[in-house]
């Protein structure tokens, strides 16, 4: 990080990013990595996040001239911090989400979770919680539909599953679908997935319940190709990482969502 500026680029861009700036923002997250012990708040290491993927889209574009060795290193030095165990739990991930793409106002809704979580017999991830309580069923202008979870009594519904509403209609197809495709490499039982949210393409999000709720990765199914992938993270880091194009998240590079937080700022 003390190798000089490359003077020949003040002022300008690569890509569409001001270098300048990129150079002082991820230096400034590393530097307040080394300062706090390798430690960086959810608002620094969604910031760091966003320079490498940035750095990602600058490299290819540099000359000879512009020192591509500095920007290599910068993005080396970046990433690897970004990727560090001490990045954000999933839980503080909401903060960075709602950096990303601010939930519009009056978009929470409010759910009976006692009554919820009777039907189903599990309790639900606590940042799942409060991404309802932010955003409600889905993203502004994205396409993606979050699974508002309620309750239907006997008198309105009479279809197995019912109590669980519409989230337990699309689960119970969820974990057909797992049985019917027959996935390898996910260690798992159809029983064992909860659907959260779907897409215009119809594919399928979903919890793995193993653990502790806090600790429930994602899987997604994707409906074209028919195949399962599973995510180390919950369902808000699962989105931090797509809405800024983070390479942990590299399967979702086709979606809709796909860097969609980096292009609201």
């Amino acid at each position: 990080m003390s190798a000089p500026f490359p003077a020949r680029l003040r002022g300008a861009d690569r890509a569409g990013f001001d270098m300048v700036m990129i150079d002082s923002d991820t230096a400034g997250c590393v530097s307040t990595w080394i300062a706090n012990d390798g430690s960086l708040d959810a608002r620094g290491h969604g910031v760091l996040v966003r320079c490498v993927a940035r750095l990602e889209q600058i490299l290819p574009t540099l000359g000879e001239a512009d020192d591509p060795p500095y920007w290599q290193r910068l993005h080396e030095v970046a990433r690897l911090v970004a990727d560090s165990p001490s990045r954000p739990t999933d839980r503080d991930a909401l903060a960075g989400l709602i950096r990303l793409v601010p939930p519009t106002a009056g978009a929470g809704v409010t759910v009976d979770w006692d009554a919820v979580e009777r039907a189903w017999g599990l309790v639900f991830p606590p940042d799942f919680k409060e991404f309802l309580a932010h955003y409600g069923g889905g993203l502004s202008d994205l396409d993606l539909g979050v699974l508002v979870p309620a309750t239907v009594t006997p008198e309105t519904c009479d279809e197995p599953g019912a109590p669980k509403g519409g989230m337990g209609f699309i689960t119970a197809d969820t974990r057909a679908t797992w049985v019917d495709t027959e996935p390898t490499g996910i260690d798992a039982a159809a029983e064992d997935l909860v659907t959260w949210g779907a897409d215009g393409s119809a594919d399928l999000y979903c919890w793995l319940t193993h653990g502790n709720p806090e600790d429930w990765p994602v899987v997604l199914f994707s409906h074209d190709v028919d195949t399962w992938t599973l995510f180390d993270c919950g369902m808000a880091e699962f989105l931090r990482r797509v809405l800024s194009a983070d390479g942990r998240a590299v399967a979702m590079q086709e979606s809709a969502l796909w860097g969609a937080g980096l292009r609201e700022l």
